[in-house]
């Protein structure tokens, strides 16, 4: 069964795409790097901007020109929204919305008639990682799903549905094999991850599903990280209980959109600049190594350069220093998609390209910041006898190794940054860590 897989989108649909590989393995999954030596295709899409559905159709089109007789299977979130223009292309198969890897899988077996597993017994082969096969050294659990903010410029509660949560019980078991399975880091991610547990009876919240994972990670040997936390939801709970746990990473990811109050109250934001900035400014104290990541939206309908400028004023006074900047993509059944005063392409990519230009001077002081520094790095790859990963802090390094002393990739080991070349931190190992809680030097 040769698949070849393209896939777009955020962590959760990565998440999905190796839960559903998983399911593949023991019918003899065999991942190719090319349609051309595939028996079949799955593209696993995005819908969250318009170049995301340009981007699939352009990926569609290409394979319909190029191989007119190779099935495509089309999956994610753009099936939600487009599902009738992507079946229509003619090597299209089958398509299937969110949370089918069940129908997906079982689709893939009867196209290449591969009913039964390689070895007719699939619960006797040992599991695999998805996210192993699929080449990644930092696996991805999705311990939550759908979201009901409805901010006004956001299509994802209509195409991932109501706020959904993974049972803890479940969670730490997913958790558990993926570090089991070697893999030194582990991202928990969901759409709207501060609301984990709200659905669930007894109600959970996130600071428990931290608390319920040291078995996991207190040993050492692997560390945990957080995707996206809206900014009122980094409760004081949630600072404590990372603060005791020297396993989760020091990288936290804050969408702050704008701010702007007469911006955040259009895009439906539950919050004022002021208390956003409260927020950050408490994180900050609590964590003041960490880096404090951020989301940024500029051109909602009705944007004036007078707040574009608020917002660029209060990020000079916020401890932010990695941007990602986004400009407005309307987004067809949106309430901001018939909102008046639509901003002009050139005043968007005018206010963009400040944005990113203050984030590269706050990524580059942030990255100076680690220089002589002991961190640990997750090592995901290996080529011409560097290795390269990310630390704790998300700071992009690599290392040159011995060839006869590589470790395993997925492993952690602790280096010392010497230089920063082209936005990349250099540095000499230092040891391969047994415990995560070794702390960096200062």
């Amino acid at each position: 069964m040769k698949i070849f897989i393209r896939s777009m989108g955020c962590k959760v649909n990565q998440s999905d795409l190796a839960e559903l590989v998983e399911g593949l393995v023991p019918f003899g999954l065999e991942l190719v790097n090319e349609a051309a030596s595939a028996d079949a295709v799955l593209l696993n899409t995005c819908t969250v901007t318009h170049k995301a559905d340009r981007d699939v159709r352009k990926i569609l089109g290409a394979l319909e020109r190029d191989h007119p007789e190779l099935p495509v299977l089309v999956a994610g979130c753009a099936v939600r929204v487009h599902a009738e223009s992507l079946a229509a292309y003619s090597n299209v198969h089958a398509v299937f919305p969110p949370g089918k890897s069940l129908e997906i899988q079982a689709s893939l077996r009867k196209l290449l008639k591969r009913e039964s597993s390689s070895s007719g017994e699939s619960e006797s082969l040992d599991w695999e990682s998805g996210f192993a096969r699929l080449g990644r050294s930092r696996a991805f659990v999705k311990v939550q799903d759908g979201c009901q903010a409805f901010c006004s410029y956001c299509i994802i509660p209509s195409v991932r549905g109501p706020q959904r949560s993974l049972d803890i019980e479940d969670a730490v078991s997913r958790v558990g094999r993926l570090v089991a399975a070697g893999h030194g880091e582990v991202l928990l991610c969901g759409i709207h991850l501060g609301r984990y547990g709200i659905d669930l009876r007894p109600r959970r919240n996130l600071p428990e599903l931290i608390e319920a994972l040291d078995p996991v990670f207190s040993s050492g040997g692997a560390r945990l990280r957080l995707s996206s936390v809206e900014p009122m939801e980094w409760s004081a709970d949630l600072l404590a209980r990372i603060s005791e746990r020297p396993w989760v990473c020091r990288h936290f990811h804050v969408p702050l959109q704008s701010l702007d109050d007469g911006i955040l109250k259009a895009m439906g934001r539950p919050y004022r600049a002021e208390q956003a900035c409260e927020k950050l400014a408490s994180l900050h104290e609590a964590f003041p190594d960490a880096l404090i990541g951020t989301d940024l939206l500029v051109g909602f309908p009705g944007e004036t350069e007078a707040q574009a400028r608020s917002t660029m004023t209060l990020l000079e006074e916020v401890p932010v220093a990695h941007f990602h900047v986004f400009t407005y993509s309307s987004r067809p059944g949106t309430p901001a998609a018939e909102m008046p005063l639509q901003v002009e392409h050139e005043k968007k990519r005018r206010w963009a390209a400040a944005l990113r230009a203050m984030g590269q001077e706050r990524w580059i002081a942030f990255l100076k910041e680690g220089l002589n520094r002991r961190h640990m790095l997750l090592l995901e790859r290996v080529e011409s006898g560097w290795a390269e990963g990310r630390t704790e802090h998300y700071r992009p390094v690599r290392v040159n190794l011995d060839p006869g002393q590589l470790p395993l990739r997925g492993s952690l080991l602790g280096i010392r940054a010497e230089k920063l070349v082209s936005m990349q931190l250099e540095g000499v190992v230092s040891g391969l860590l047994s415990s995560v809680e070794e702390q960096p030097e200062r």
